[in-house]
């Protein structure tokens, strides 16, 4: 059976005042034996770069790559992809693989290189097709994967956000991968971050790419793309909501008209979610209060509540802080930190991010607890990321890049896809 789990990082906490609280939320799918894994079919669209850029080897590996990633869904699966250059062109349309694949694979096979890169208006067009047909489309998981290699030719910086936050809206994850030596890296991981729910990797050739493609396949899919619903009592407020399983992100989640918070968060696999908040409490008088409702439908609507107690006793005020999840909410700040001030595309916001980086760390050294169940490795990457942004260790732009990519990967995975 399905459930949420709602912990905080104190049991109890001082009367008549406002207060701080750091809130973890763990969503916990029913756990399926491996022939039942997939429940429900995924429908994938597969925007394909065939600019000029990708003539050759690239194309001709990248092809290889989606074929791979076909062969290893399930018979149950649809597909649909789309080449861009100067055009956007169908090549298949929402085909079941049952019995289809020598068809795909002549269709794909047959795909040559053209003439620009007009990925903004391929993406738009897909927004367009997926939002027209929402209503046929929600019983299954829909997942857009773009590859490309190659600089827009259309579109601008703000454009490419604002459609990635539009396909956020409706629940569905970009899966952007860059390909070659030289591609709009900057662009990629503005695009990410502004979808937040599906994630971006650079591969340098066809291995790497078919093994992403075979991993991002055999993700097990229970139910389709899901939100979690906040909703705060009146006078308590959200400062920061973060990811830590299975990806590490800072989340931004949409006001409904009833206040309450919608945090999207895709594909629900059998992997369970981890959600870091940081809350602000009203003052308030001793006593038990509940301060807020979580709600999910997974195999059903599941609705669990946020309690808080307020007292006066502070032995059991001192005695109920709650290290671990304090640690992880400092584990995901500071892995957003560092992919906001390694990147230097955006110097404003690198420079803001670095110093809160700092504060961060010395708040760790400080604090023998939190050092402790961080660990040595996790306050050794914070320290060797300060070095690196304050240019006392020199990195190679091929490391930087991996650098800056291992913050956009999924926890404990060590990225090995390269």
């Amino acid at each position: 059976m399905s459930d949420i789990k709602i912990d905080k990082d104190k049991e109890y906490i001082p009367s008549n005042s406002r207060v701080g609280l750091k809130v973890r939320v763990q969503i916990m799918p029913e756990e399926l034996e491996e022939s039942k894994s997939i429940t429900h079919s995924s429908s994938t669209i597969i925007l394909l770069d065939n600019s000029g850029s990708m003539s050759g080897d690239k194309l001709e590996d990248a092809k290889n790559a989606v074929m791979e990633y076909i062969r290893s869904l399930n018979p149950n699966d649809f597909i649909s992809l789309y080449t861009f250059s100067a055009v956007t062109k169908r090549v298949i349309e929402n085909v079941n693989l049952s019995n289809n694949i020598e068809n795909i694979k002549t269709k794909i096979l047959g795909i040559i290189a053209e003439s620009d890169t007009n990925m903004w208006s391929a993406l738009n067009e897909i927004f367009n097709l997926v939002k027209s047909n929402e209503g046929k489309v929600r019983d299954k998981s829909v997942r857009i994967l773009l590859v490309t290699d190659g600089i827009p030719t259309d579109g601008d910086e703000q454009s490419f956000t604002k459609i990635s936050t539009d396909f956020l809206k409706l629940g569905i994850p970009l899966y952007l991968i860059g390909v070659g030596t030289e591609y709009n890296e900057d662009l990629l991981l503005k695009m990410y971050r502004a979808n937040e729910i599906g994630f971006f990797r650079h591969v340098g050739g066809n291995s790497s790419l078919q093994n992403l493609f075979t991993e991002i396949s055999k993700e097990k899919i229970l139910y389709p793309s899901r939100n979690l619903i906040i909703k705060l009592t009146p006078g308590t407020t959200v400062k920061k909501i973060y990811k830590l399983e299975p990806q590490i992100l800072e989340l931004n989640p949409e006001k409904s008209d009833d206040n309450s918070l919608i945090v999207p968060l895709g594909d629900i696999g059998s992997e369970k979610q981890k959600i870091l908040m940081s809350i602000e409490l009203p003052s308030r008088p001793s006593g038990e209060y509940r301060e807020g409702l979580f709600s999910i439908e997974l195999d059903k609507l599941i609705t669990k509540p946020l309690t808080v107690t307020r007292t006066e006793d502070l032995n059991k005020i001192k005695s109920s802080k709650d290290e671990i999840i304090s640690a992880e909410y400092m584990e995901a700040e500071t892995s957003t930190l560092s992919q906001v001030a390694l990147d230097k595309s955006d110097q404003e916001s690198s420079q803001k991010a670095t110093v809160e980086l700092r504060k961060r760390l010395e708040t760790i050294k400080n604090n023998p607890s939190m050092s402790k169940t961080l660990g040595e490795d996790k306050i050794r990457e914070i320290e060797e990321t300060q070095k690196i942004i304050q240019g006392t260790i020199k990195v190679s732009p091929d490391d930087l890049k991996k650098k800056k990519e291992g913050f956009t990967r999924k926890r404990g995975t060590g990225g090995n896809d390269q």
